[in-house]
């Protein structure tokens, strides 16, 4: 069962981005075609974990029945 956060929670926000856009099959640059956001309890309090996901926009591209290509850094946000 999915915690629930108490109305009026401030999370610390976490992006993680991207590293390398480029396809590795067909070198085009990848769209971010989706974000997933995760809340978790870290020992400096609540925190929103974004994840950005990324596809080739090559309809013919072999990468997209892989699926989605995850190479991250993480950015503090200010």
């Amino acid at each position: 069962m999915a915690y629930r956060w108490p109305a009026g929670t401030i999370f610390k926000r976490i992006d993680l981005d991207v590293q390398d856009r480029s396809c590795p099959v067909c070198g085009r640059d990848m769209h971010v075609c989706d974000h997933r956001y995760h809340h978790l309890w870290t020992l400096q309090g609540p925190t929103q974990v974004v994840n950005r996901l990324v596809r080739c926009p090559d309809a013919s591209c072999e990468s997209l029945c892989v699926g989605h290509i995850f190479s991250f850094r993480v950015v503090w946000a200010a």
